[in-house]
């Protein structure tokens, strides 16, 4: 932890399951004991004393309808995704590939340096549904890797605008969302935004 932090503005001792933070440097879940400082930063270790110390990010989680919507996907396209199309099965394996887990990626300093950074979405193919994710998970289905679903999802990458005029910015990134869903066909892409196409823009210099 760079930033010094007095005992009375640090909670520590405090204990995740693996479901609430991601390790911000990999986009990996994270399990075990963690502390928060008063800004509201995370950080893995039951106080900053435990090293190494590392940065964690939240997660953000489907709502509960719509992750009961996804495991009755995964119940109803166990036979035909999981079981025949999925390579493992021929050795007897039949291993059930990793279920995605939407991760909130946040730009670094040198991200606005450079002005724009890359942003990682999952679209399930079978309804409007999208999920933001880091880079390993893209690649992941990218790459088509059998450890994840990737039958049932189309990886997005896209460059999103972070520094400059701010309608111009806004403007930007509306057209790449908008270009992307024309392009790939993804209905409702657009309107998964909420209109916040200036989304962690900042005024550099």
């Amino acid at each position: 932890m760079s930033k010094y932090y007095p005992l009375s503005q640090i909670k520590s001792n405090l204990y995740t399951k693996g479901n609430e933070y991601v390790i911000s440097s990999t986009g990996i879940p994270y399990k075990g004991y963690y502390h928060t400082t008063s800004n509201n930063e995370s950080f893995s270790g039951k106080t900053p004393t435990d090293y190494p110390v590392s940065l964690l990010n939240p997660v953000e989680i489907q709502s509960e309808n719509d992750e009961v919507e996804f495991e009755e996907d995964i119940v109803n396209n166990k036979q035909s995704y999981w079981t025949i199309g999925n390579p493992n099965y021929q050795y007897g394996q039949n291993i059930e590939p990793k279920s995605p887990i939407s991760t909130y990626v946040k730009p670094k300093q040198s991200d606005y340096e450079l002005g724009e950074f890359e942003r990682y979405f999952l679209s399930k193919t079978n309804e409007i549904k999208f999920l933001e994710v880091n880079k390993f998970t893209y690649n992941q289905y990218f790459n088509q890797n059998s450890n994840v679903a990737y039958q049932l999802y189309q990886p997005i990458k896209l460059s999103w605008e972070l520094t400059g005029i701010e309608d111009e910015v806004y403007e930007v990134n509306y057209r790449t969302v908008e270009r992307i869903q024309e392009n790939l066909q993804l209905r409702g892409f657009v309107e998964y935004f909420r209109g916040r196409f200036d989304k962690f823009y900042k005024i550099v210099g």
